[in-house]
């Protein structure tokens, strides 16, 4: 008898899902991203479709946004690694909020920029380059893909809001708060601080922020 076929869930001509097996296990995703040869296959490390699918989505605007800069994005990278780790060993420590933070910080800005660089590379030239990115990142054409696809998530069939002074939307948004950006630091540093004690780093960088 034949083993039955997987049944891919296409999202766009480019991106799909995939759970191998129906009964449990986490779905995964299939991206063919413009310049790279073949398909990037990874998990989305959730058996609900819907999370399944909202993961998926950003994570092809992130790796196309990679791909437009250069950058190789099969491969699995040495920060990817690290944060593994960092998760293992620090966030099963910290409080669910605490956690949250750290992994949507990652997975929305510091593993799409520095998936590929080597952990010793990390250093305040990359850091600066990093939060330049970071400031400019809502104006870039995947930051206003992800957005939109979230916001039509969010009101459903409801009409999209119109921008006022306090509500941030995707016309008016122009880049992270000040705050943000220092939160984003302490972050990153708490991560780099891991790598040094595990002596990946040999010091860890000086974090300036964007004026």
């Amino acid at each position: 008898m034949r083993a039955k076929t997987r049944e891919w869930i296409v999202l766009n001509d480019r991106l799909a899902i995939v759970k191998r097996d129906e009964r449990q296990g986490s779905y995964y995703f299939r991206a063919r991203i413009d310049g790279q040869k073949g398909y990037v296959f990874r998990t989305t490390k959730t058996n609900d479709r819907s999370k399944a699918e909202e993961f998926a989505r950003e994570q092809f605007y992130e790796l196309q946004s990679l791909a437009k800069s250069g950058i190789v994005v099969h491969a699995k990278g040495e920060f990817e690694n690290v944060y593994e780790d960092f998760q293992r060993d620090v966030l099963v420590h910290k409080s669910l909020s605490r956690t949250a933070q750290f992994d949507g910080t990652y997975r929305r800005y510091f593993l799409p920029f520095f998936q590929q660089k080597p952990i010793r590379e990390i250093d305040e030239h990359a850091i600066d380059t990093y939060f330049t990115w970071r400031v400019n990142y809502y104006a870039s054409e995947e930051a206003k893909g992800r957005q939109e696809v979230a916001a039509k998530r969010k009101r459903g069939s409801k009409p999209a809001a119109k921008a006022t002074k306090r509500r941030s939307t995707l016309s008016n948004l122009k880049r992270p708060s000040p705050a943000t950006l220092k939160i984003e630091r302490g972050l990153l540093k708490e991560i780099l601080s891991y790598a040094a004690r595990r002596k990946l780093i040999t010091r860890v960088p000086d974090i300036s922020l964007p004026r």
